[in-house]
């Protein structure tokens, strides 16, 4: 659907990709053929799916925002595959009344949240068209330089009280 076909722009891409500590291995939700994620190897839909196949190297996650239930699980699963990713950085929803999210939360090393939100860029188009209806999360697992994403950094007190404090 069109509502998660936005590629995330260029300038955060950058960012990524330095907070990752290099080139960006795979993208297990690349979205178009001129998204501004210049991955080794990615997931172009419809033909592959970033849910069935193990993931490797600097991994850079964006995910279909509606379909969290089923992302969250293939996240925190390759996450906790040391051997195979050596980072990763997932951009989703900031959710924190979500199952998802706090599991995410708990187990991810770094948190971090926009300052302003990020001009996603059509997938048809290949402009940016949307600031997107939701605040965001960075997700991060063994970065590298996570301050190269410039965002506020979350701790994450007490997941049982959902009490969240920016750093």
């Amino acid at each position: 659907p069109e509502s998660d076909s936005w590629n995330t722009p260029a300038l955060w891409i950058e960012r990524a990709t330095r907070a990752l500590g290099g080139p960006i291995d795979f993208d297990p939700c690349k979205a178009a053929a001129h998204d501004a994620v210049h991955a080794v190897d990615g997931c172009l839909w419809p033909g592959r799916n970033g849910l069935s196949e193990a993931w490797a190297g600097r991994v850079w996650c964006n995910p279909p925002y509606s379909d969290m239930g089923r992302w969250w699980v293939k996240i925190a699963e390759e996450a906790a595959a040391r051997e195979r990713v050596v980072s990763l950085l997932v951009l989703a929803p900031l959710r924190p009344s979500s199952r998802w999210w706090r599991e995410l939360a708990a187990g991810a090393d770094w948190l971090g949240v926009p300052r302003s939100r990020i001009p996603f860029v059509s997938s048809k188009t290949g402009r940016a068209e949307s600031t997107g209806r939701a605040e965001l999360t960075f997700f991060g697992w063994r970065l590298a330089r996570p301050e190269a994403l410039q965002v506020m950094r979350l701790d994450v007190c007490d997941l049982s009280e959902q009490v969240v404090l920016f750093a």
